[in-house]
């Protein structure tokens, strides 16, 4: 009984831990040049990128809650235009949840971000807000 104990407490804590960003092209592979392009901003995204405080702003409803934990966020890299000395990047990020005892849990809700990358790949954040017609609910197993 001890070391089912020990082993359901130690999947517990590996279900915890921070798992970091994960970011990815929204574009289907079939659409290589948008593919590529968004493929190139998740990696310099993936190697650079901050997580702005901002980001959790839109999602205080579950985050909030001493039932869920933030372990990590995925993101994908929905829109890439070339600006002046650079690109605006636009990003869905929605957080990797799990609850206190480390069950699962997610959320369909996204947020959708604005980034500026310039010409030398400096990655500035410039907004985020709720995407619309989310639902702001949770599921878990």
């Amino acid at each position: 009984m001890a070391r089912q104990a020990k082993a359901a407490e130690e999947a517990r804590q590996r279900a915890l831990r921070w798992r970091g960003c994960r970011f990815v092209p929204a574009a289907k592979p079939e659409d290589a040049e948008r593919f590529a392009r968004q493929r190139q901003v998740a990696d310099l995204f993936s190697a650079n990128a901050p997580i702005p405080q901002a980001r959790t702003d839109p999602f205080q409803w579950v985050l909030s809650k001493e039932e869920f934990r933030c372990v990590g966020w995925d993101v994908w890299v929905a829109k890439v235009a070339d600006a002046p000395e650079g690109r605006v990047v636009e990003l869905l990020a929605r957080p990797l949840l799990v609850t206190r005892g480390g069950g699962a849990a997610f959320t369909p809700a996204r947020s959708r971000e604005t980034w500026r990358v310039d010409d030398r790949s400096n990655l500035v954040f410039e907004k985020t807000e709720a995407e619309p017609g989310r639902p702001k609910i949770v599921m878990t197993d």
